[in-house]
């Protein structure tokens, strides 16, 4: 009975996981303009960087991984 529940239980994990990876579910493309296949701009409002992030020295990073450009981005394209 017991290796029951855990071949039960293993098949429905994988079968989960599987479902996840073949569907996409969790992929966020809200950035993303299917039409086109191109990245929308962010604004300046979704590319600040919370305060816990500032606080920690972690704003660079924040930005890069939500897909921002840095601030050292901007100041090389304002000085050209």
């Amino acid at each position: 009975m017991k290796n029951l529940k855990k071949l039960f239980t293993l098949s429905i994990l994988t079968l989960s996981f599987a479902s996840l990876a073949l569907f996409g579910i969790g992929e966020d493309k809200k950035d993303v303009d299917t039409d086109k296949g191109t990245v929308k701009a962010k604004t300046i409002e979704e590319c600040e960087a919370p305060g816990w992030a500032k606080t920690i020295g972690h704003e660079q990073q924040w930005k890069l991984h939500n897909g921002c450009p840095s601030t050292e981005d901007k100041k090389e394209e304002a000085s050209k």
